[in-house]
């Protein structure tokens, strides 16, 4: 139907460089997503059942991966926890992200006709059943010893998939990796094999990319890292070199990667591709790195934890004078299963 209230319009929004860009991105971002879903269009792309609920802020405290108000609050109990960490003070600190070809799955929801087959489509697609323990079995085994903390994470790649351009578009899961006590050169040997075995999205390109960085930078990163998909990805070909004017950067021939904000359709679509995930499970560490990435997980699962015990008090049955035990009577929500 079509909505009787004017859509806002489209926030401009900002590269994410800190916890504040990263709150609003995802506050602004999450406000135009919510209204597009609650006051549709016509022919406008929806959600599968369920999936707008999560969206809600009475939802966050289970960590759903498409709830903005989830991430800013596990963005910040993990900013707090990874700054602390004596070894990554000490560094050196490199940024590793991983993004193996073999890893990309269609979105499959092109064969749709009403958009409520289109969500079907996505929801039971392969893209939105992918294991996210291959990407993090996979950054373990290439990795060994050299401790690190990272997040996967989904991009949407338009019209191009794993064996170059595809009519439809598909869904690259990868990792982003923060590693320390580790050498650039280090890091280079160790995913010497890795490369070797993996291509990436982009022809000619790794599937491992290692930056070494700075622990004035690890804000950053870590806000990067934790982001949810904020923007698509299409792959083009320069057949001239080309200087950009406001950078200076110069890209020479060959494919190139250019990123482009998500619509507002297109975010529906991550939400399917996401609808299954949570935080806690995206999180992962290697070697001392897993103990961080579990204290973060556990600190930001404290509230569902809470709840759960306060729901089981709530309806456990009360003894009476005569030895009988009566309820407590029904709670105003159910009880959380997580």
């Amino acid at each position: 139907a079509v909505s009787a209230q004017k859509r806002p319009p489209r926030p401009q929004l900002p590269h994410i460089i800190d916890l504040a860009t990263f709150a609003e991105v995802h506050y602004k971002a999450n406000e135009v997503l919510t209204h597009y879903v609650d006051y549709p269009r016509v022919n406008a792309l929806i959600p599968s059942a369920g999936v707008r609920l999560k969206l809600d802020l009475a939802e966050a405290i289970e960590l759903p991966a498409n709830n903005a108000h989830a991430r800013i609050r596990f963005a910040h109990i993990a900013f707090r926890h990874i700054t602390e960490c004596r070894g990554i003070r000490c560094g050196p600190l490199c940024y590793v992200t991983i993004t193996p070809a073999a890893f990309a799955k269609r979105l499959s929801d092109e064969a749709g006709i009403t958009p409520d087959q289109c969500a079907q489509l996505r929801r039971t697609g392969p893209a939105a059943h992918f294991s996210i323990r291959r990407v993090q079995a996979l950054a373990r085994q290439a990795l060994g010893t050299i401790p690190f903390v990272g997040m996967v994470e989904a991009v949407m790649y338009k019209g191009w998939g794993p064996n170059g351009q595809f009519y439809g578009d598909w869904i690259s899961w990868h990792c982003h990796l923060i590693t320390w006590g580790a050498t650039h050169k280090q890091l280079t040997a160790a995913l010497a094999p890795l490369r070797v075995k993996h291509n990436s999205m982009l022809p000619g390109n790794s599937a491992a990319h290692i930056a070494p960085f700075n622990f004035n930078q690890l804000e950053q990163k870590i806000a990067y890292t934790l982001k949810a998909p904020q923007k698509a990805t299409r792959v083009v070909f320069y057949k001239n070199s080309w200087t950009n004017p406001a950078t200076g950067e110069i890209r020479p021939v060959g494919f190139k990667q250019k990123k482009d904000w998500l619509r507002p359709g297109e975010r529906v679509r991550m939400l399917d591709v996401l609808a299954d995930h949570t935080l806690d499970k995206l999180l992962f560490g290697n070697g001392v790195g897993s103990p961080l990435a579990n204290a973060i997980r556990s600190e930001a699962l404290q509230p569902l934890r809470r709840d759960k015990i306060m729901s089981e008090l709530y309806h456990r049955p009360l003894a009476t004078n005569n030895g009988s035990r009566v309820g407590r009577g029904q709670s105003m929500r159910s009880p959380r299963t997580r």
